[in-house]
């Protein structure tokens, strides 16, 4: 039987939920490939196959032009949205939001979630998992490939287990799905209920593959360093309604997203 959330699991939240929403406006943010259509991609009835989403893009991005940013990479598909149901297009677009951006969400915030969750006598580990996707994104032309998952363990003072999951709306799984219980997520949202422990050196190459010029690593420094200022004697005061829109608020000012 699969054991639902513990205790401890409101505590954990309101943690957690403040770094969710922070790098919520961080994708916002993000510059995207413009893209000019979208074409489903059915699986074969007989496979366990998931959907793949075929993405075509628009122009290519050259350096004097600069990429739309968030959703507004997706203006150019206003045609073709109409054939998508309104809830199958939200999760199109909340899924290219976080379209392999698992490396980039732990590069830049895991250090700083580490460090608050230690004050409630919780420790966070760096995991990869085989994501058991409900669809898949893929641009056109590209070979569809299916890349290891990088997620958050999180083990708590009463040793409770949970996995977070900041980018799993990636995989067509829905906003509320980024914190489970361990052994939930194991389960239903991996193909083999298997995890393996990113080493130290792992996560240097990730930080070393991400960082690609001096614009990107002052960006990813402005993110680690919002996460590590954020006042949490003035924020544990808050209820969680209040907490969330102050911390959407700083972020937003912080990055630039009007």
């Amino acid at each position: 039987m699969l054991r639902g959330p513990g205790s401890d699991y409101v505590d954990l939240e309101n943690v957690l939920e403040v770094y969710w929403h922070v790098f919520d406006v961080v994708v916002q943010c993000q510059e995207l490939d413009p893209l000019i259509d979208v074409e489903e991609r059915k699986p074969c009835p007989c496979s366990n196959e998931p959907m793949v989403y075929i993405l075509k893009k628009g122009q290519d991005h050259l350096d004097d032009v600069l990429c739309p940013v968030g959703l507004a990479a997706l203006d150019g598909c206003a045609s073709i949205r109409r054939s998508f149901k309104p809830k199958v297009w939200q999760r199109l677009e909340r899924a290219y939001l976080m379209w392999n951006q698992c490396d980039f969400a732990l590069d830049t915030m895991f250090k700083p979630i580490r460090e608050k969750l230690r004050t409630i006598g919780a420790r966070a580990d760096w995991l990869s998992v085989d994501i058991a996707p409900k669809f898949l994104l893929n641009f056109a032309g590209d070979r569809i490939e299916k890349l290891a998952h990088s997620v958050m363990a999180v083990t708590t003072s009463c040793g409770n287990q949970y996995i977070v999951d900041f980018t799993i709306e990636q995989f067509g799984y829905d906003c509320g799905e980024w914190l489970m219980p361990e052994q939930v997520y194991l389960e239903q949202y991996t193909t083999d209920g298997c995890w393996r422990l990113a080493s130290a050196e792992d996560q240097d190459v990730v930080a070393f593959e991400e960082r690609t010029g001096d614009e990107d690593r002052e960006w990813r420094e402005l993110i680690t360093e919002f996460c590590y200022a954020l006042d949490w004697a003035e924020l544990d005061g808050m209820s969680p309604d209040a907490r969330i829109a102050v911390v959407q608020k700083l972020a937003r000012g912080a990055f630039g997203l009007t």
